[in-house]
């Protein structure tokens, strides 16, 4: 396997531009990290939390904040085992990052589509969203040795 290709500028930016086509912005896109996603949720930590409010409450449609798939599967983990918040609580939680008119969240419609499919037959939303962007990409299947995977998000059982 080859090294990935990189997608940034000589100068460090650039690597989210892919997923900004169609977003009007005057202003600076902000990817937005897991543990500052985690802060501004839980409010647990006084300092970090108020520089998380501060920069995701300074958000807006023409200067968004970007979330990628994986800081969306991080928080979900995070918070699920972390801080033991329930399913619905979680899932409330990432569906309101999908319909925030501040917020880009990578892969959008594929992480909702995981979201409602975690939800509806009581799968793990990493494993759902692992699916989808499996058959989104053109995939026949998706193998796992996960047995609760295979069963709740259609993937086949490697046994």
């Amino acid at each position: 396997m080859g090294r990935p290709a990189d997608h940034t500028r000589a100068d460090g930016r650039g690597h989210c531009r892919g997923q900004l086509r169609g977003v009007r912005r005057t202003a600076a896109v902000i990817g937005l990290d897991t543990n500052v996603l985690i802060r501004y949720f839980t409010q647990d930590h006084p300092e970090q939390s108020a520089r998380a409010n501060q920069v995701i409450e300074g958000l807006s449609e023409t200067s968004p904040g970007y979330v990628t798939v994986l800081a969306l599967a991080e928080v979900h983990w995070v918070l699920r085992r972390g801080y033991r918040q329930e399913v619905e609580t979680v899932a409330e939680i990432l569906l309101g990052l999908l319909d925030a008119t501040e917020i880009v969240v990578e892969r959008a419609e594929a992480v909702r589509h995981a979201l409602g499919r975690a939800l509806d037959r009581g799968a793990d939303f990493p494993d759902a969203l692992i699916e989808q962007l499996g058959r989104e990409a053109g995939c026949d299947v998706t193998v796992t040795f996960d047995d609760r995977a295979a069963r709740r998000c259609g993937m086949r059982l490697l046994s």
